[in-house]
């Protein structure tokens, strides 16, 4: 999760679905990371977009006990769950061995 440009901590106020962004090791620019996905994440995609330090901003959204790995030139969704990119105007989901499309390249 801290790979990207920021990592997403809660943010109590107003409430538990709130996400605040914090600077994290940017191996991956432009993109937050939203865990657990499949069991609770998904209601952290509104607060995510509404608090995103840019309009740019890609959301890797990551089912539990799965992974976006890059290897070999490309990112691609390992485990039994999937990776959803989202963005302001789309959402696309990978299953697993499915090539993801819409993360940068890593910068190291």
């Amino acid at each position: 999760m801290a790979l990207g440009e920021w990592t997403l901590i809660r943010d109590r106020r107003p409430g538990d679905a709130q996400r605040r962004y914090r600077s994290a090791l940017s191996i991956v620019s432009g993109i937050g990371v939203i865990p657990h996905f499949d069991r609770f994440g998904i209601r952290w995609v509104d607060g995510a977009l509404a608090a995103a330090p840019r309009d740019d901003v890609v959301l890797v959204a990551i089912d539990e006990r799965s992974a976006a790995l890059w290897r070999d030139g490309v990112w691609q969704a390992f485990g039994p769950g999937g990776v959803t990119i989202i963005t302001r105007s789309d959402r696309r989901r990978f299953a697993s061995g499915q090539r993801i499309e819409g993360i940068p390249q890593p910068t190291v």
